[in-house]
């Protein structure tokens, strides 16, 4: 909250900060979509050929605190995930999007990401989507590929992709038609 303070230029007294914050109404979303605004016309004056769109997507796990036995908390007793979207340039990057991700009732972490992805428009500059082996679906990839963006992560090796004009599968590489 300091440091929140002190970056906002304010000179109100750390509890009354505090206390905003905890018993204010604030709409997360509005919140959420004017700060991707902000990245993306950053990002928008940014981008060149020599210097693409650059999107992260990665996920985080924070481990349970307690063991059960001891949890006052569901938090403490199931650990959580997050989600974050990094979008910018390699000479910077902002946070784009960050959410908890809950496994059971919702989309997976695929389609929370496809569903940001979607959200950002950097007009036509070139985009590099960059990915752990988890998001290296066929699903997110042709989705980046439609856009016009270029996808670069590693595949797992139990995965199949369907990608014209071959098929491809990593422990055996590309198998082309007619062979």
């Amino acid at each position: 909250m300091k440091a929140l303070q002190e970056a906002a230029n304010h000179h109100a007294h750390h509890p009354s900060v505090t206390r905003f914050f905890r018993t204010s109404q604030v709409d997360d979303h509005a919140l959420e979509r004017k700060l991707q605004r902000s990245v993306l016309q950053h990002i928008r004056g940014q981008a060149s050929s020599s210097n693409p769109v650059l999107i992260a997507i990665d996920d985080t796990v924070v481990p349970k605190s307690k063991p059960s036995s001891q949890a006052h908390h569901p938090i403490d007793d199931d650990g959580h995930q997050w989600l974050a979207i990094m979008a910018g340039t390699k000479k910077r990057l902002y946070p784009y999007h960050i959410e908890r991700y809950d496994k059971e009732p919702g989309p997976s972490k695929i389609d929370l990401a496809l569903q940001q992805l979607r959200t950002i428009d950097v007009g036509d500059r070139p985009v590099y989507v960059l990915a752990d082996s988890w998001y290296a679906s066929e699903k997110l990839i042709r989705t980046v590929r439609d856009r016009g963006w270029h996808f670069i992560g590693a595949i797992k090796s139990n995965r199949v992709l369907e990608t014209a004009p071959c098929r491809y599968q990593p422990e055996t590489g590309p198998s082309w038609p007619g062979r």
